[in-house]
């Protein structure tokens, strides 16, 4: 499984990036941890 980048924008906002590549792992982890606890990845 591989996290996906934040997105380039223009003209570049790299806070906004920041955000959108924080909120897109946050996600990630999420989907990993409620998969671990229903017993999926085992």
């Amino acid at each position: 499984m591989a996290l996906r980048g934040a997105k380039v924008m223009e003209p570049r906002d790299l806070n906004c990036e920041v955000v959108q590549l924080d909120a897109s792992i946050a996600t990630e982890v999420t989907e990993i941890l409620r998969r671990l606890l229903i017993n999926e990845i085992i």
